[in-house]
């Protein structure tokens, strides 16, 4: 029993991952604009993502397709 407790408690901690600052969010993604850096700009997208720019006639959709 306290080997299960010890396992699951030991989780806890690796299990969350650190939440980004709402406040860099924006500031991050016009640096990667800026710098044509793809990756850096769909970071904060997920699998299923769907992004509209003002400049685009389409949707892009997935992180995947934000990073080209």
């Amino acid at each position: 029993m306290r080997a299960a407790l010890a396992l699951l408690l030991a989780g806890i901690g690796t299990a969350q991952a650190a939440a980004p600052d709402p406040a860099a969010l924006p500031r991050e993604w016009a640096l990667a604009y800026a710098t044509n850096d793809g990756a850096r700009a769909a970071a904060p997208y997920t699998e299923d993502a769907r992004l509209w720019s003002s400049v685009s006639r389409e949707q892009t959709v997935g992180s995947a397709a934000i990073t080209a």
